[in-house]
């Protein structure tokens, strides 16, 4: 199994804080006798040259290292190279369906609470949950957040090749990535994968939500 991280710069055992969900995660599977390959993101290792990085992309980020981690455990002789199953959590997850063009021959897919919706949308959702529980924040404050949620959200939609707005304005990515993505269509793209599929999904998770498990099931 390939271990692929979700959004935004992260090592190999996808820390947050005192978690360490992919460590725990490839532990559990080891002593399965399942081999897992987990890698730090280059965006994590070598932040400062994707920062300078002119024109960057989705593949730049994430396609080019998850289709040389598959190459490099296929070389193993000890793996079963027709038993190599890529898992993406989060972000990385919604674009499973995107890799499967480049990998073609894995033996099929995991999804862990992978959004069907754009991240723009899903992140107006989260601010807002979050903004619920804050007891301190005056509502005036929380609608202030709210709106300049939107507008990023609104940003990002309506990028085209000429627009000059900065990473700050856009997530942190500039306009190149958000482009790159702008024409995946990720519930139309999953139906052309002819390999198993399973999606897992938390039942408290507040980030990705049932909502987008049912996108993807229907």
């Amino acid at each position: 199994v390939i271990l692929l991280q979700d959004a935004g710069p992260s090592d190999r055992n996808e820390q947050i804080g005192p978690n360490l969900p992919f460590y725990d995660l490839a532990n559990q599977l080891s002593q399965k006798g399942i081999a897992v390959l987990r890698y730090d993101k280059r965006t994590y290792t070598y932040a400062n040259e994707m920062l300078a990085l002119e024109d960057m992309t989705i593949v730049d980020e994430l396609l080019f290292d998850a289709i040389a981690a598959y190459q490099q455990l296929s070389a193993i002789s000890k793996i079963d190279s027709q038993q190599i199953y890529v898992l993406g959590h989060g972000f990385s997850g919604m674009l499973l369906p995107m890799l499967h063009d480049y990998l073609p021959n894995a033996a099929g897919y995991i999804m862990l609470t992978a959004p069907a919706r754009p991240a723009y949308e899903t992140l107006y959702d989260q601010v807002a949950y979050i903004l619920s529980l804050d007891t301190t924040a005056t509502a005036e404050n929380k609608a202030d957040i709210l709106e300049e949620v939107q507008q990023t959200a609104q940003n990002i939609q309506n990028l085209t090749p000429e627009s000059t707005l900065s990473s700050d304005e856009l997530l942190g990515a500039p306009v190149s990535y958000w482009l790159s993505l702008a024409e995946y269509q990720p519930l139309q793209a999953v139906q052309s994968i002819q390999k198993p599929l399973l999606l897992l999904y938390g039942g408290r998770d507040y980030q990705v939500t049932a909502d987008d498990l049912s996108l993807w099931q229907h």
